[in-house]
Protein backbone atom coordinates (compact mmCIF):
# COMPACT_ATOMS: atom_id res chain seq x y z
CA UNK A 1 0.00 0.00 0.00
CA UNK A 2 1.57 3.59 -1.12
CA UNK A 3 1.64 5.52 2.28
CA UNK A 4 1.89 9.57 2.40
CA UNK A 5 4.18 10.61 0.71
CA UNK A 6 4.68 8.47 -2.37
CA UNK A 7 7.09 9.49 -5.10
CA UNK A 8 8.73 7.49 -8.18
CA UNK A 9 12.34 8.42 -9.23
CA UNK A 10 13.97 7.03 -12.64
CA UNK A 11 17.38 8.08 -14.03
CA UNK A 12 16.56 11.37 -15.01
CA UNK A 13 13.87 12.62 -12.44
CA UNK A 14 11.56 12.47 -9.74
CA UNK A 15 7.70 12.64 -10.09
CA UNK A 16 5.18 12.66 -7.32
CA UNK A 17 1.42 13.95 -7.25
CA UNK A 18 0.09 15.62 -4.03
CA UNK A 19 -3.21 14.70 -4.79
CA UNK A 20 -2.73 11.37 -4.97
CA UNK A 21 -0.29 9.22 -3.44
CA UNK A 22 -0.50 6.02 -5.57
CA UNK A 23 2.92 5.03 -7.48
CA UNK A 24 0.87 2.97 -9.85
CA UNK A 25 -1.02 6.98 -10.82
CA UNK A 26 2.04 8.76 -10.90
CA UNK A 27 3.66 5.95 -13.20
CA UNK A 28 0.28 6.35 -15.49
CA UNK A 29 0.33 10.23 -14.97
CA UNK A 30 3.83 10.88 -16.19
CA UNK A 31 3.76 8.17 -18.57
CA UNK A 32 6.56 6.69 -17.30
CA UNK A 33 7.43 3.02 -18.63
CA UNK A 34 7.81 0.25 -16.23
CA UNK A 35 10.06 -2.16 -18.24
CA UNK A 36 9.56 -6.30 -17.27
CA UNK A 37 12.28 -6.21 -15.14
CA UNK A 38 11.17 -2.98 -12.91
CA UNK A 39 14.72 -1.87 -12.72
CA UNK A 40 13.92 1.53 -14.45
CA UNK A 41 12.28 3.20 -11.85
CA UNK A 42 12.37 3.30 -8.00
CA UNK A 43 9.07 4.07 -5.71
CA UNK A 44 9.89 6.00 -2.57
CA UNK A 45 7.65 6.54 0.40
CA UNK A 46 8.48 9.92 2.50
CA UNK A 47 6.72 9.41 6.28
CA UNK A 48 6.30 12.22 8.28
CA UNK A 49 7.95 11.85 12.02
CA UNK A 50 6.17 14.63 12.72
CA UNK A 51 2.80 15.82 11.20
CA UNK A 52 2.44 18.87 13.13
CA UNK A 53 5.55 20.44 11.05
CA UNK A 54 6.22 18.14 7.96
CA UNK A 55 9.58 19.11 8.45
CA UNK A 56 11.39 15.78 8.60
CA UNK A 57 10.78 12.48 6.98
CA UNK A 58 11.42 9.23 7.47
CA UNK A 59 12.04 8.13 3.93
CA UNK A 60 11.87 3.88 2.37
CA UNK A 61 12.03 2.69 -0.65
CA UNK A 62 8.78 0.31 -1.56
CA UNK A 63 9.84 -2.14 -3.35
CA UNK A 64 12.09 -5.43 -3.06
CA UNK A 65 14.57 -4.72 -6.40
CA UNK A 66 16.72 -1.74 -6.25
CA UNK A 67 18.14 -1.01 -9.64
CA UNK A 68 22.08 -0.03 -9.24
CA UNK A 69 22.08 3.16 -10.33
CA UNK A 70 19.85 4.46 -7.25
CA UNK A 71 21.53 5.71 -4.81
CA UNK A 72 19.09 6.70 -1.61
CA UNK A 73 21.51 9.43 0.34
CA UNK A 74 22.54 11.41 -3.02
CA UNK A 75 18.98 11.86 -3.81
CA UNK A 76 17.79 12.62 -0.31
CA UNK A 77 17.85 16.32 -1.06
CA UNK A 78 16.22 16.35 -4.21
CA UNK A 79 12.85 13.98 -1.90
CA UNK A 80 13.04 16.63 0.72
CA UNK A 81 12.71 19.58 -1.84
CA UNK A 82 9.75 17.87 -3.74
CA UNK A 83 8.17 17.67 -0.73
CA UNK A 84 9.00 21.07 0.64
CA UNK A 85 7.55 23.12 -2.09
CA UNK A 86 4.00 22.18 -0.47
CA UNK A 87 2.58 24.52 2.64
CA UNK A 88 1.76 22.81 5.94
CA UNK A 89 -1.45 22.85 5.36
CA UNK A 90 -1.25 21.31 1.51
CA UNK A 91 0.71 18.79 2.78
CA UNK A 92 -1.65 18.11 6.03
CA UNK A 93 -4.38 17.90 3.80
CA UNK A 94 -2.85 15.49 1.36
CA UNK A 95 -2.15 13.21 4.11
CA UNK A 96 -5.82 12.61 5.73
CA UNK A 97 -7.19 12.04 2.13
CA UNK A 98 -4.81 9.46 1.89
CA UNK A 99 -5.44 8.03 5.25
CA UNK A 100 -8.16 9.57 7.35
CA UNK A 101 -6.24 8.20 10.50
CA UNK A 102 -3.93 10.55 9.67
CA UNK A 103 -5.88 13.33 12.49
CA UNK A 104 -4.85 11.52 14.50
CA UNK A 105 -1.36 13.05 14.54
CA UNK A 106 -2.26 16.64 14.14
CA UNK A 107 -2.93 19.37 17.13
CA UNK A 108 -5.57 21.19 16.18
CA UNK A 109 -6.67 20.29 13.06
CA UNK A 110 -8.92 23.31 11.18
CA UNK A 111 -12.29 22.15 10.18
CA UNK A 112 -11.81 21.75 6.57
CA UNK A 113 -9.17 18.90 7.56
CA UNK A 114 -11.35 17.32 9.92
CA UNK A 115 -13.79 17.25 7.00
CA UNK A 116 -11.30 15.55 4.76
CA UNK A 117 -9.73 13.02 7.69
CA UNK A 118 -13.67 11.76 8.05
CA UNK A 119 -15.08 11.80 4.35
CA UNK A 120 -11.68 9.53 3.64
CA UNK A 121 -12.82 7.56 6.48
CA UNK A 122 -15.67 7.33 8.68
CA UNK A 123 -14.21 6.10 11.38
CA UNK A 124 -11.58 9.01 11.80
CA UNK A 125 -13.84 11.24 13.67
CA UNK A 126 -12.92 9.05 16.48
CA UNK A 127 -10.10 10.86 16.84
CA UNK A 128 -11.94 14.32 16.95
CA UNK A 129 -12.11 16.03 20.31
CA UNK A 130 -16.32 17.49 20.22
CA UNK A 131 -16.93 16.78 16.42
CA UNK A 132 -19.49 19.74 14.58
CA UNK A 133 -22.82 18.56 13.42
CA UNK A 134 -21.06 18.52 10.02
CA UNK A 135 -18.86 16.00 11.20
CA UNK A 136 -21.01 13.78 12.54
CA UNK A 137 -23.26 14.39 9.81
CA UNK A 138 -20.47 13.25 6.82
CA UNK A 139 -19.28 10.31 9.29
CA UNK A 140 -23.04 8.91 9.20
CA UNK A 141 -23.33 9.67 5.52
CA UNK A 142 -20.51 7.41 4.73
CA UNK A 143 -21.60 4.78 6.95
CA UNK A 144 -24.99 4.92 5.03
CA UNK A 145 -22.82 4.39 1.40
CA UNK A 146 -21.21 1.66 2.56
Amino acid sequence: MCNFFSLVITKTGLYHLIKNQSHADIIKEYGLQKEDNGFDLVKIEAIPIDYNTMSEFDIKIDQDIIPNWFNLEADRDEILKAIRKYSLKELQLAAVNQNGHAINYIENPSEKLKLAAVEQNWFAIRYIENPSEKLKLAAANKIIKK
